[in-house]
């Protein structure tokens, strides 16, 4: 939970970039200072980790 989603990862899961539309979803949260968004993956910060049930919900809504 604590290194998030690691984009090198889930490529090699999902034989796929993580999507577009999570990923814009993602840029939000950053905004709201929950997610914190680099080149290798989104992590929660410490506000976000009090909230954590209700992002990953928002990312994987996200994924429908």
């Amino acid at each position: 939970l604590k290194k998030g989603i690691v984009f090198q990862t889930y490529k090699a899961l999902f034989k796929e970039d993580f999507p577009q539309k999570a990923f814009d979803k993602a840029k939000i949260l950053e905004k709201l200072n929950l997610v914190k968004i680099t080149d290798k993956n989104i992590s929660l910060t410490n506000n976000g980790m009090l909230l954590s049930n209700s992002i990953i919900t928002e990312i994987l809504e996200a994924l429908e």
